[in-house]
């Protein structure tokens, strides 16, 4: 019968190295590679994002990626400022909009992510 060993680590087990501290460590690495994925992701966007939540920031990035690949905003609730008739707002859920400039090809291009309390105070 084998015997247990100590690892530098502190754990006790069987083998050359400790398998928990090897398993936390490539866990580590794997949540540490989706961070990265993500904030290049974020940066990548053409409003800043990181100030909303994780779930909104999603959302905004999805409705962009929609209205780059030719999909109507009044499919997607939005609509038009009518203080400023070149704005478009889509909702990003209860407490979130989008601001959309129209472009005077009939294009939107993205303007800011807000709260809906910011929201109220530009219209």
């Amino acid at each position: 019968m084998a015997r247990k060993k100590r690892f530098p680590c502190g754990h006790r087990g069987l083998g050359k190295y400790c398998h928990r501290c090897d398993q936390r460590e490539a866990a580590y690495q794997r949540k540490k590679k989706e961070r990265q994925e993500r904030q290049a992701l974020l940066d990548a966007s053409p409003i800043p994002l990181d100030d909303l939540p994780r779930h909104i920031q999603d959302k905004a990035l999805a409705v962009m990626k929609d209205i780059a690949r030719g999909r109507s905003w009044q499919e997607m609730g939005g609509k038009i400022i009518h203080a400023n008739g070149r704005m478009v707002s889509i909702p990003l859920g209860d407490s979130y909009r989008i601001l959309f400039e129209r472009t005077k090809t009939k294009s939107l291009a993205p303007v800011k992510a807000m709260s809906h309390e910011a929201y109220n105070n530009v219209v």
